[in-house]
């Protein structure tokens, strides 16, 4: 259903194009604002006549979520701004700011309500509702089904972070409603009070949530590891090419929705000139822009088809996996000259919490002692940035 009304609304509406994001994030924004001023009316009319403090903090939950909505407007707008000289990469991650802001609203939010729960438990007041008055309630819940279905369906098709949290919450709001709404209902017919109470347990429900929602927006914030499957069709499409011996240190970065970069090392064979290579590298780096949208820059790693080398590799390889056989091997370069000298590169998975110089040595004892002559080692330890 919101897909179908944004096309009808907006000409553009690729999830890649920072225009349509902005728009839609816009569109959403305001459809929030709206839903969300009707409810907080709703609401603290029925909870100031009934009395009733768990039904005013539900409102002031919904005064919240608009200002959520209008800082997910916000950030929308501000993550459309075109890059500039001081933010090279774009203003893309205002998108995670505006989540994160969302998030922190909720966490205040369910502690303010928690408060004013425990108060009331304290100083206990009769309530009372009209039937009139659980009719809105009703309708409210209904309402924020239908807004967090808008949220999730546009948040799934823009990997929009903020949309995410908002959808998160509106079904959050949901259940604080319905335990609202039944503890009304008990009020109503049952003569039982128990209003404080469920405001404790609303409030106590949108911390945890908010919590989560924290939690979930500051991960991209402070650097996560990317996508798996983008990490495999990258990895794929890098490989399907034959001259692609091997690759290593992928590392994805992402500056918001659709603005990332990578870089590789991928190993060719020396054999190949200049020129020759350098092609190789250019078609795959736009293969993958144009297939992922991320703006791929690979190092070439020229290697030798020599026989020796190749078992001197193989040599390299079996000393560092006694070592530890989630470790891998790269970049051997070999020097001749007074003493015969391996360089290589090994890759280091995160499980592995031996410190670097102790690894170092463990490596250079396993490889030297694998040598049937005397050599020196150059090791560098590279760590795992991707998966694949």
């Amino acid at each position: 259903m919101p897909h179908r009304l944004i096309r009808r609304l907006m000409k553009d509406t690729d999830p890649a194009s920072p225009a349509a994001r902005s728009a839609v994030g816009a569109f959403a924004g305001w459809v929030g604002i709206g839903c969300n001023a009707l409810l907080v009316a709703a609401k603290l009319m029925v909870g100031l006549m009934a009395g009733s403090v768990s039904v005013v903090a539900d409102a002031f939950n919904n005064l919240s979520d608009m200002l959520g909505s209008l800082v997910t407007l916000v950030g929308f707008k501000l993550a459309a701004r075109r890059a500039d000289p001081e933010h090279p990469f774009g203003h893309g991650r205002y998108e995670y700011i505006a989540a994160l802001s969302v998030a922190v609203f909720i966490v205040v939010v369910g502690v303010e309500l928690g408060r004013d729960s425990i108060a009331r438990l304290l100083n206990p007041e009769p309530v009372s509702f009209s039937t009139g008055g659980l009719l809105l309630l009703f309708v409210s819940a209904l309402l924020k089904v239908a807004l967090g279905l808008f949220y999730r369906g546009l948040a799934q098709k823009y990997s929009a972070p903020s949309l995410r949290a908002s959808s998160a919450d509106s079904f959050n709001d949901v259940i604080a409603t319905g335990a609202v709404l039944v503890g009304a209902i008990l009020s109503r017919f049952a003569g039982v009070n128990i209003d404080g109470w469920l405001g404790l347990a609303v409030g106590a429900f949108i911390v945890w949530s908010g919590i989560g929602l924290v939690r979930d927006a500051l991960s991209p914030l402070l650097g996560e590891s990317p996508d798996p499957e983008l990490v495999r069709r990258m990895v794929d499409t890098i490989k399907s090419h034959e001259e692609i011996i091997s690759m290593h240190d992928l590392i994805i970065h992402d500056y918001g929705p659709e603005r990332r970069f990578a870089s590789a090392h991928v190993e060719i064979s020396g054999a190949l000139s200049a020129q020759e290579a350098h092609g190789v590298i250019d078609a795959i780096e736009r293969e993958v822009l144009r297939q992922e949208g991320v703006h791929l820059l690979l190092h070439l790693d020229p290697v030798s088809t020599d026989a020796e080398l190749g078992k001197v590799r193989a040599r390299i390889q079996q000393g560092v996996k006694s070592v530890d056989e989630r470790l891998s091997v790269h970049d051997v370069h070999i020097e001749l000259s007074d003493c015969v000298t391996y360089y290589f590169d090994v890759t280091v998975p995160p499980e592995c919490t031996l410190p670097a110089d102790e690894l170092k040595e463990k490596i250079r004892r396993a490889v030297e002692t694998a040598s049937p002559e005397p050599v020196k080692t150059v090791i560098h330890i590279d760590r795992f940035y991707t998966t694949f």
